[in-house]
């Protein structure tokens, strides 16, 4: 894989905070669509069935997608120098058609400058540095790093970092979460999956960190494997999964239910459905089974002491989904579930979920 994104420095100078789904689209479109010698700017289509080829279980199907796009829409950038200012959208329009599954979108005209015909004060680099990034984070850490490469070093102050990775002044107000949940899982994955080596030393004011040099090193990539398509995610519940897709389920609403609920469950409630259905009462095969198993229709005892059961099953697995997050996994996804599972559980401060996970 030998896709190559060109930005001009300035593109990536520029402050805002892109979700790891956003970047990858921006990134893909970059790489296949937008070649820098280019004279025609701004209109680009493809089909989501290769963002899925691309970038495997982060984006399991055309919703998924569809509502990343949507959120990428609102999303906007600044950048000054000097007195001149720049506040833009990336993207001006996004039509989706949900039956070729071909999705098209248009950058701003204005962008043209920093995206085609660059001959200096530019950053390339290939897709495949950035592909097995999990964190928004590392994304941008290695853009703003990759720059600097031949220089062999970059310094930030505390500050000013959070501001380019679009980190809020309320969020990892503390040095030490900001180094452990941004800069040391954002290092890890540049170091282990792009062609920079980077090493992080802070400079202290006493007893205060107050800016971060980070050395940097070209490698050579160190693996080898091609990128995970959905078909080839493994399932420890294969079985499971695939009684569920034979009815009528899609895959990631199987996958969703199979981290949700227990085994036992999951089995009752499909045996359940296929003889309701046999008797003739169920009209909608997918929605009978998501119905009956977040009620759990076969259960035989007291339905309160299933609800207790599925409310101990989802902190449990609430406690692997932070641990995903926790070791670099800050994809829309594994954020959204969190926040909402402190929302549901009544957390007064679910939003700052971040400070204290």
């Amino acid at each position: 894989m030998k896709q190559l994104i060109v930005k001009a420095n300035k593109l990536i100078e520029a402050k805002y905070k892109l979700t790891t789904n956003e970047q990858r689209i921006i990134l893909y479109v970059l790489s296949q669509k937008v070649n820098k010698s280019d004279e025609t700017f701004g209109v680009y289509t493809f089909n989501s069935t290769d963002l899925v080829e691309f970038f495997g279980n982060g984006m399991r199907n055309l919703n998924e997608i569809i509502i990343t796009i949507k959120k990428l829409r609102n999303r906007t950038f600044f950048y000054r120098e000097g007195d001149v200012w720049m506040d833009a959208n990336w993207v001006s329009v996004a039509i989706v058609n949900e039956n070729t599954k071909e999705i098209t979108v248009e950058f701003p005209q204005l962008l043209k400058p920093y995206l085609l015909q660059l001959k200096e004060n530019f950053t390339s680099y290939q897709l495949e540095n950035v592909v097995y990034l999990k964190s928004s984070y590392s994304i941008r850490l290695y853009e703003l790093l990759k720059q600097y490469v031949k220089i062999g070093s970059r310094k930030f102050t505390v500050n000013e970092l959070k501001e380019l990775l679009g980190i809020g002044k309320d969020e990892y107000s503390q040095f030490g979460h900001f180094k452990a949940k941004v800069l040391k899982i954002s290092i890890d994955q540049i170091n282990s999956n792009s062609d920079i080596n980077i090493e992080l030393f802070p400079v202290k004011k006493g007893r205060k960190v107050i800016a971060l040099i980070f050395s940097i090193e070209p490698q050579p990539i160190k693996r080898e494997q091609q990128i995970p398509g959905l078909e080839d995610q493994h399932f420890e519940q294969q079985d499971l999964f695939d009684s569920l897709i034979k009815y009528g389920c899609s895959p990631s609403e199987a996958e969703k239910y199979i981290k949700k609920y227990p085994v036992e469950l999951i089995e009752r409630n499909i045996q359940y459905s296929i003889e309701e259905d046999e008797k003739g009462k169920v009209d909608n095969k997918r929605g009978y089974i998501k119905s009956a198993l977040d009620r759990d229709f076969a259960f035989k005892g007291d339905n309160s002491a299933s609800k207790k059961d599925i409310k101990a099953i989802n902190k449990k697995n609430m406690e692997k989904v932070i641990k995903e997050w926790k070791a670099g996994d800050h994809s829309d996804e594994i954020e959204n579930k969190i926040e909402n599972y402190y929302k549901e559980v009544g957390h007064p401060l679910y939003q700052n979920w971040r400070n204290f996970v």
